[in-house]
């Protein structure tokens, strides 16, 4: 039953589809070859033999003697049923451990439905149903198909449908006064236009350190701030925090779209929401055009880890570390990085057990931190660094960090090893 959504996708995309959707898959699948329906059916049986799906409530009614009319609306309930199926499997357990040919499924699925939903002009739906697919689905031979199926999707919608827009009625680049923790902060050392010759020097003296100049020049350094994200993207679907903090008790995670957000706990930040640690970069690949590779990454031994971070005044990365070498990058609005080096992590108190072991207990903002930490304000000594538009800092590994944003602000991540 699976196969015959596919034959119904080959037959109604190259015979019966309207003469945008067929340009758009075949451009889109020119440069994706690598998706074709061949590949797409082997994945499909490798997956229901190896994770035998005929366990689960998975088959379909077979389609006979369909009539055309009818076809689209039943063959998108089919859709509808191994999307559900799916999702199921994929919420038992640990993310982690979900097998990659279940969220291969999802995708292919995922983009099938889009396509249907394309045809019958529901382009929100098409939309959605492509952002849940790039967000809980696996790419299918590296195509990535349902990311710029998407982003065509979105142009069309800013074409024909006006939206109201969202107005800024305040600087976000304003930041706001926060006190410091009583603690021995020394000021990060700044660096202007570093050469990646004196990079890889400051780089074995394991230390922080700012670059000033080196994303100035950046399109996303002009353009990007809550207005750009909600105007040309604002349609899409991610994943966001809700929560000034992960270690709060009432932080939850949620799906919404950009617009929703930016205008719901961004602009407004009485409920704080936070699109923290996302490669939306892969999510909407043509944000990446806006973000040349800094040189300093030429060092990466293995693939770079990219994060965007997206929140209003008054997020909070509760004190943690990371394996990684972060260069982090603030492209709008001010953040402060409070910092301390591993030889401290016995002062900061890590959480036991695996899941939060890399984040302290101690809440460095507690008005309280003297009495109840004396043994930290006493002896600890750590760093400060505060991040302006164009700050590049650099962050050793295992080095902690308690990130708090001073006003609204976009921010993106490169993780890397060496």
């Amino acid at each position: 039953s699976l196969f015959t959504i596919y034959c119904y996708y080959l037959q109604e995309v190259k015979m019966n589809s309207n003469p945008t959707l067929l340009q758009l898959v075949e451009s889109i699948e020119e440069r994706c070859y690598e998706a074709s329906l061949e590949i797409e059916y082997k994945i499909i049986e490798k997956a229901i033999q190896s994770l035998q799906l005929s366990d689960y409530v998975l088959c379909l009614p077979v389609r006979k003697n369909i009539d055309c009319k009818n076809a689209s609306t039943l063959f998108l309930e089919d859709c509808g049923s191994v999307l559900d199926t799916l999702w199921e499997l994929m919420n038992v357990g640990d993310w982690k451990d979900v097998a990659v040919a279940i969220r291969e499924l999802y995708s292919i699925t995922c983009k099938v439905k889009a396509l249907i939903l394309f045809q019958k002009e529901l382009l929100f739906l098409s939309l959605r149903t492509c952002d849940m697919g790039i967000i809980f689905g696996a790419p299918v031979q590296n195509c990535f198909f349902l990311m710029e199926f998407a982003e065509n999707i979105q142009a069309i919608i800013l074409q024909n449908i006006e939206h109201a827009e969202v107005t800024i009625n305040k600087d976000n680049g304003i930041q706001v006064e926060k006190s410091l923790p009583p603690v021995k902060l020394a000021t990060v050392q700044k660096y202007l236009d570093l050469s990646l010759e004196n990079f890889i020097i400051l780089l074995t003296q394991d230390q922080p350190f700012i670059i000033k100049g080196a994303i100035d020049q950046w399109p996303a350094s002009q353009k990007w701030n809550p207005h750009y994200f909600s105007h040309l993207h604002g349609d899409r679907y991610v994943p966001v925090e809700i929560g000034s903090s992960y270690t709060s008790e009432s932080w939850t995670q949620t799906l919404m779209t950009i617009r929703d957000f930016i205008k719901d706990h961004v602009l407004d930040n009485t409920n704080i929401g936070y699109l923290a640690q996302y490669d939306l970069l892969h999510h909407i690949p043509s944000l990446a055009r806006d973000i040349p590779q800094l040189d300093y990454l030429s060092l990466a031994t293995s693939n770079v880890i990219t994060n965007l971070w997206l929140g209003p005044e008054g997020t909070v990365s509760p004190l943690h570390h990371d394996p990684y070498h972060n260069l982090f990058c603030q492209i709008h609005g001010y953040k402060r990085f409070i910092l301390f080096p591993p030889s401290s992590s016995k002062l900061l108190r890590p959480h036991a057990g695996h899941l939060l072991s890399n984040t302290s207990q101690i809440d460095l903002e507690d008005d309280l931190l003297e009495t109840r930490y004396p043994d930290l304000t006493e002896h600890g000594s750590g760093m400060l660094a505060e991040l302006e538009p164009g700050s590049v800092l650099y962050l050793p590994p295992k080095w902690w960090h308690h990130v708090r944003s001073l006003s609204t602000s976009v921010s993106v991540s490169f993780w890397f090893n060496t």
